[in-house]
């Protein structure tokens, strides 16, 4: 699961309403819920703290994101209320994980998140509202029938995704100096970057003690007899001699990480529902977003009843109830407001 879904959350399933004023110090009302200037600017102001992202970015058309973030995650939690769903704090420690995981490690993750907007103090938040999300939009397709077939389908194609391992190699031309590397690797406290520079006669790698990189379990990046072998071992064992095309291999799986068929079965069914599930989310959201009506403050744009959440407005359209958030005023402590991710 890719981390730009963080900075996207529930977007397109916006529609409503109209803008009109909202009271000083009120970005947005959705509902009788306000949305504070004070939530935004706080958000606005660490999220530009990345400069790259800010130097690339306009203020003006980042506010209107980061209020559509909140706006999106206000309705959120109405909709998980008014259906009776919760998510624990567990779920989204295992939903972090699982984006550090794909990153590459937790300063990454925060890394790639700050490159899209999202600082690494909202975050958690940002993945609160995501697992909330994906919760309501079960619960809106609980009722459709997936079957063990289509499960496990679904979890071959994504096997290269939920099954990965970081290598390390030694290659040799011989059977004979195989065998004694290999038993060299396993004796403890073996320094296997040290065998790889002793004994590799790959080039490319054997200064970087072997190192390989991640591979995935059925992503066709080595010979199929080699990969297999590789998904044998777990983390820290050693593996092979292997039979290769140029010689024999032995192999360390430095880590692996796998997400088990159980482990994935909730975004395997929602894999497989697809476009379906997504439709009734967004169809529900519609109907919502229209009952409790959004006002947008005119100094940070207007709502668009076509469903792209908060849009520019003309200069003549705008009015000054409230500083735009970072210009010109003292920044906040995070607020515990009211929408916020």
């Amino acid at each position: 699961m890719n981390v730009r879904r963080l900075g996207a959350l529930a977007l397109a399933c916006l529609t409503l309403a109209g803008c009109a004023r909202t009271g000083a110090g009120v970005a947005a009302r959705v509902g009788d819920t306000r949305i504070t200037t004070s939530a935004l600017t706080t958000r606005v102001t660490r999220g530009y703290e990345n400069k790259a992202f800010a130097q690339s970015h306009p203020k003006d058309e980042y506010q209107r994101q980061w209020l559509n973030r909140l706006i999106s995650a206000h309705l959120i939690e109405v909709a998980a209320q008014r259906l009776g769903v919760t998510v624990t704090e567990a779920q989204v420690d295992a939903q972090l994980k699982r984006f550090a995981d794909n990153a590459g490690g937790q300063q990454q993750l925060e890394a790639q998140a700050a490159a899209q907007g999202v600082a690494k103090e909202d975050l958690r938040d940002a993945t609160h509202d995501l697992v909330l999300r994906d919760a309501v939009a079960d619960k809106l397709v609980a009722d459709v029938v997936v079957t063990e077939k289509q499960l496990t389908e679904a979890y071959a194609k994504a096997l290269p995704q939920l099954d990965v391992a970081h290598i390390a190699h030694i290659l040799v031309k011989d059977a004979a100096t195989a065998a004694t590397v290999a038993t060299e690797a396993r004796k403890p406290g073996a320094d296997f970057a040290a065998l790889a520079k002793k004994y590799s006669q790959d080039a490319n790698t054997n200064t970087e003690g072997g190192d390989l990189g991640q591979i995935g379990n059925g992503d066709g990046k080595f010979q199929a007899s080699f990969e297999k072998a590789i998904f044998t071992g777990q983390t820290g064992s050693i593996v092979g001699p292997i039979k290769a095309e140029s010689g024999y291999e032995v192999v360390k799986v430095i880590e692996r990480r796998t997400t088990t068929f159980a482990q994935a079965r909730d975004e395997l069914r929602r894999t497989v529902i697809g476009q379906a599930r997504e439709q009734k989310l967004a169809a529900y959201m519609t109907d919502l977003t229209k009952r409790l009506k959004v006002k947008v403050n005119p100094r940070f744009g207007g709502w668009d009843p076509n469903g792209n959440g908060v849009v520019a407005v003309s200069g003549d359209d705008l009015s000054s109830p409230a500083p735009s958030p970072g210009q010109n005023q003292p920044q906040p402590a995070p607020p515990a407001a009211t929408g916020g991710p």
